[in-house]
């Protein structure tokens, strides 16, 4: 792992049994370690877009929404760019497919920034009791965006999805509140 890693994720994976070795690098570069040695060291490369089910999991949030809406889609669903992809990645892992699936889909990407993400957390947290990741944040920015774009509007259904917890980013929530 890149040596600047969350604490929570380093943790965690320390206390399911990993061995965790952390270098001076970003994530591409842990990634060409993992595949330079995983043959050699008998690893199984569980990274991005290769560990077998995180396509099929992706499909199955949509199934469960679809599910507990009754069948009946929103209007409008915002997906964060999560999986570090976006944020803590430099050159995006599977850009190729979230292209895809916008252009098909009829969708589009939004920025936010990091005063963004923030003010989401806090507005979620206070609204819903939800703890979101930075990423999951951004989707509430992007709401107020898109209405305000005229692309949505406040009579339609939408749908937030938020990937994870906030627990695991406290260090980027300590970096982004001293910006």
């Amino acid at each position: 792992m890149p040596s600047d890693t969350p604490s929570s994720n380093i943790i965690e994976c320390q206390q399911t049994g990993a061995n965790v070795t952390l270098i001076d690098g970003l994530i591409t570069d842990c990634g060409r370690i993992v595949s330079d040695r995983k043959e050699a060291e008998g690893w199984f490369d569980v990274s991005t877009l290769k560990e077998p089910y995180q396509v099929e999991g992706k499909k199955t949030m949509g199934y469960e929404l679809a599910e507990q809406l009754g069948w009946e889609l929103p209007d409008v669903i915002l997906y964060p760019t999560g999986g570090g992809t976006g944020l803590r990645v430099p050159r995006a892992i599977g850009d190729f497919m979230r292209l895809d699936i916008l252009r098909n889909s009829g969708g589009s990407a939004v920025a936010v920034t990091d005063e963004e993400l923030l003010w989401a957390v806090k507005e979620s947290g206070a609204a819903e009791g939800i703890f979101v990741t930075p990423e999951g944040g951004a989707c509430l920015p992007t709401l107020k965006q898109l209405i305000s774009q005229g692309k949505v509007s406040r009579d339609e259904r939408v749908v937030l999805f938020n990937t994870g917890s906030g627990l695991k980013y406290l260090e980027a929530f300590r970096m982004l509140e001293q910006k």
